[in-house]
């Protein structure tokens, strides 16, 4: 999440070009060697692969923490946007809009209800590239790949 901007431009310029970025228009600059980059993704590729000495990461670190300026006030975790600091919220609230048309049991976000869907139909959509097992959700195989077969990144 470093970006050579303040974190009051990016976020205007992210939600105003969210489809252009996605697109490679809007390129995002690294802040320590100015490559650009099409998505956020790209670029935390980028600084977890290039930027790894001290320094560049107590850089990363204290960029970061300043695009973190939405705080929950029940638990004091930060987010960078405000949305993602209103969906954590229902999870205090124990507000649970998505429910499971199988089993009816509740979920916060639609991502976690559609990982769950995968237990009745026991898709498993994410293959490990180096041993052939699959997955259910992306997380799942990236902790599968740091335990078992060396290495987070896909």
């Amino acid at each position: 999440m470093l970006y050579s901007r303040t974190a009051a431009t990016y976020h205007a310029d992210f939600k105003c070009n969210k489809h252009s970025t996605e697109a490679g228009n809007f390129l995002i600059p690294c802040a320590i060697c100015k490559q650009k980059f099409g998505t956020r993704n790209e670029l935390e590729t980028h600084l977890k692969a290039e930027h790894t000495t001290e320094e560049e990461k107590i850089l990363i670190h204290e960029i970061n923490n300043k695009l973190l300026n939405h705080e929950c006030d029940v638990c004091g975790r930060k987010f960078s946007q405000s949305i993602t600091l209103r969906r954590h919220k229902l999870r205090h609230e124990g507000i649970k809009p998505y429910q499971c048309n199988h089993c009816k049991r509740c979920f916060t976000q639609k991502g976690t209800l559609k990982t769950h869907l995968r237990t009745h139909t026991n898709e498993k959509p994410y293959l490990c590239p180096v041993c052939g097992d699959s997955f259910r959700s992306a997380g799942t195989l990236r902790n599968h790949r740091i335990r078992r077969c060396g290495g987070g990144e896909i």
